[in-house]
């Protein structure tokens, strides 16, 4: 960790970490259902979108939130 981050910065690079890794595990799921017979089902089908368009917004408000750190 760099020692000019102040206590905020560094709390704000876990969170970005974390919720990083929250996205990704939102993509290992969509990926376990493809192939599956839960791939056809309207619920799923809807959800992953959801979850993919989140995955979007959230990458790039992550991206900007972590160039202010920079």
């Amino acid at each position: 960790m760099n020692s000019d981050l102040t206590q905020q910065d560094a709390a704000l690079q876990l969170l970005i970490g974390v919720v990083y890794e929250l996205l990704d595990a939102h993509d290992d799921v969509a990926r376990l259902v493809a192939g599956t017979d839960l791939e056809d089902d309207a619920a799923w089908s809807a959800h992953l979108d959801y979850q993919r368009g989140l995955q979007r917004v959230a990458r790039e408000d992550l991206a900007l939130a972590a160039g202010a750190l920079a």
